[in-house]
């Protein structure tokens, strides 16, 4: 074993004088066989108006863009009641802009949910001041883009007929591409009630461009005996991109 070990620095002496070898670390993968991966893109079509509204089509007035949204704009048509299954099409994928823009969606469904069980008269019978007396959606108008289609609605309430009094209307947008609800949301609101002497309204007036985009202000004043009381105004500035 000793001779074995001495010998082994001569070994190495004499490989020291000759030309160095280049190491090569031949790759275990072909590169040229990598690829990156590839995404799927999805395939927009021309949307048609979607079944689950197809009998009442002929309820949604054609519109375009650009679209003043006001008091005048919302007062010229009158729709069709939705049916529940109909209203909770249009609610789906529903996304706030301001603050208590779902109250009213979710009143609705209480009085659909009511009507669907047979107890709305029960309710109603025993109203008191104050409270909501009905609240549902109705049909209103359509909107062609190039692979979507904006189905324009909205929710009509009013309360117990004695004061206090309030009744009000939402314009509502919802997206539709692919055959699915891609998004919902609140485009205006036009409310008013009171207790004499006092009064107080709400209106919006906005515009909903041809890129989608919708700038204008809510306005919420309040009077006592015809003098105005208060006036606030909220700025809006949202994009229906999706």
């Amino acid at each position: 074993m000793k001779k074995l070990i001495f010998a082994i620095p001569f070994i190495l002496v004499a490989c020291s004088t000759s030309e160095p070898t280049e190491n090569k670390i031949e790759p275990t993968i072909d590169l040229q066989e990598v690829t990156a991966e590839v995404i799927p893109e999805v395939e927009l079509v021309l949307q048609d108006f979607p079944e689950e509204l197809a009998e009442l089509e002929d309820e949604f007035t054609q519109f375009e863009l650009p679209l003043t949204i006001n008091q005048e704009f919302i007062d010229s048509i009158d729709g069709t009641v939705l049916s529940a299954t109909q209203f909770q099409y249009l609610t789906q994928n529903f996304e706030p802009i301001k603050e208590y823009d779902d109250y009213y969606l979710e009143k609705s469904t209480e009085m659909y949910d009511l009507k669907k069980k047979g107890t709305y008269e029960d309710y109603t019978s025993s109203l008191d001041i104050g409270q909501l007396r009905d609240a549902e959606g109705y049909s209103f108008g359509k909107i062609n883009l190039d692979t979507a289609i904006i189905v324009l609605w909205t929710i009509e309430y009013g309360s117990f007929e004695a004061c206090p009094f309030y009744s009000g209307s939402e314009l509502f947008a919802t997206t539709i591409q692919n055959d699915s609800v891609v998004k919902c949301i609140q485009l205006a609101d036009f409310n008013s009630g009171g207790d004499p002497p006092a009064f107080g309204e709400t209106y919006t007036d906005v515009v909903l461009s041809e890129l989608l985009e919708l700038k204008g202000k809510q306005i919420d004043q309040s009077f006592e005996d015809d003098k105005m009381e208060s006036s606030d105004t909220l700025l809006i500035d949202y994009s229906l991109k999706w």
